[in-house]
């Protein structure tokens, strides 16, 4: 192709390159935004194209992003997917539309060949929930049904058939369906509908031991730590220690998370799923590590528990965005916006 197109690393862009090739911005929201990436584009390897991409800052000050960034080009536009948006640059006007899509994005794909490296007139674009089919200057063309709870991955595209999957019950829970390349309509009904459970499911599935969930959760802590884990967080016992620290029992399908605070239980919290489990045990470390960051880092301009809550949610942000919305939402029970 005669352009090419990759992102850069904002914190050594090799500014000194850029001065003499046009900037352009693809930014929703100049009146509060973050600056998310740099797509540098070049024509036979020469740069030609600096595009700046933003996200938006929410009337609550959180950066709606998530970890997802991707982009395809051919010869004549360059996608870009990041927070919400859509961003579809013209490379030789410079015009940049920008197409909110309501959900956090997570893939594009070309059509027919999804895993083609070229953009398409038309292409896919999957988020966190919904399936989108959009063109290069008519925008959307339809938005499908909702697919999943925490991400869509499509597998194949054959002739009008698109063949996907869908997360219902993360981490692991994926459910195969179909689309409609012309409509969007699901044409294989999925086995689990949003908010129901498919109870045999449940009772006939593998649970995870807690060997199983203390690795997950090590990890998780090793990340949030750089490589490594504060000691006494990111852990997983069980049984009580009377102190209030949070344990683990296991009960036919169920986990219970529970906390004994001198020989009294306070808390005992049930769930079936792999991820609620995680998730609560991944609060009790990121809630330690905000309160460490919190004591060192409040000031006269940002109170002790902004702080606080603030870096919980970048915390969980870091890990997986639908853990990041169900912080923000907790965090927001607290200040009882």
């Amino acid at each position: 192709m005669r352009y090419s197109a990759h992102f850069l690393d904002t914190s050594n862009d090799d500014g000194y390159v850029h001065h003499s090739i046009s900037n352009i911005d693809a930014d929703p929201n100049p009146q509060s935004h973050h600056l998310r990436t740099k797509v540098l584009v070049c024509e036979h390897e020469a740069p030609v194209l600096l595009i700046n991409v933003y996200v938006e800052v929410d009337n609550d000050s959180y950066i709606t992003d998530s970890c997802f960034c991707e982009m395809l080009s051919n010869d004549e536009y360059v996608v870009i997917l990041s927070g919400q948006y859509v961003h579809i640059v013209e490379i030789s006007s410079k015009q940049v539309k920008s197409i909110r899509l309501g959900d956090y994005v997570g893939h594009i794909y070309s059509i027919p060949n999804p895993a083609s490296t070229e953009l398409s007139e038309n292409f896919l674009v999957v988020t966190y929930c919904y399936v989108f089919l959009l063109n290069l200057t008519k925008g959307i063309i339809w938005q499908s049904q909702m697919c999943a709870i925490d991400g869509v991955v499509i597998d194949d595209i054959d002739g009008d058939i698109i063949s996907a999957r869908g997360e219902w019950d993360p981490p692991g829970g994926w459910v195969d369906f179909k689309l409609s390349l012309n409509t969007g309509v699901l044409i294989k009904n999925l086995k689990t509908q949003p908010g129901v459970r498919d109870n045999r499911h449940v009772e006939h599935r593998t649970m995870k031991t807690i060997e199983m969930l203390r690795a997950e959760l090590l990890a998780i802590g090793e990340q949030l730590g750089g490589g490594t884990r504060r000691n006494h967080y990111f852990i997983i016992p069980d049984k009580p220690d009377y102190f209030a620290t949070p344990y683990l029992e296991i009960h036919d399908q169920e986990y219970h998370f529970v906390v004994n605070e001198r020989g009294m239980e306070i808390t005992r919290k049930v769930t079936p799923s792999d991820d609620e489990i995680l998730y609560w045990f991944t609060s009790c470390g990121v809630n330690a590590l905000a309160s460490s960051y919190a004591a060192t880092h409040a000031s006269p301009d940002e109170e002790f528990r902004t702080a606080y809550f603030r870096k919980r949610f970048y915390l969980m942000l870091s890990i997986k965005t639908a853990w990041a919305t169900r912080e923000k939402n907790e965090i927001k029970s607290h200040f009882h916006v």
